[in-house]
């Protein structure tokens, strides 16, 4: 009988020590998903960031785009409209940097 208890309590103790064993590895693997999922939402986040911040309708003073959409009959026009003044400050700007080139291959 002795050896029956011994071994009961072995048998107990073994998937004890299994379980805990599973337990650990779970919370590892779960702490690294966790970390994967964290990353991974960030970096999401900062790539929609980026292109957010990209669109042309953040890329013109909020003022014009009071006068725009006022003006529009709906909102598709008022969106090409946007475009178009986004259009219109990068050519301004390509212009500006093409004029200060030019000066300066005058000065060299």
């Amino acid at each position: 009988m002795k050896l029956n208890s011994d071994y009961k309590q072995w048998l107990t103790d073994l998937k004890s020590r299994i379980r805990q064993s599973q337990i650990k590895a779970a919370v590892k693997v779960n702490c690294k998903q966790f970390y994967l999922f964290y990353t991974q939402g960030d970096s999401i986040r900062q790539q929609l960031v980026g292109e957010i911040e990209n669109h042309p309708i953040f890329q013109i003073p909020w003022g014009h785009h009071i006068q725009i959409f006022s003006k529009s009959k709906s909102v598709k026009e008022a969106f090409f409209y946007v475009q178009k003044k986004h259009q219109k400050q990068l050519e301004q700007r390509h212009a500006g940097i093409e004029e200060l080139e030019e000066e300066l291959r005058k000065i060299t």
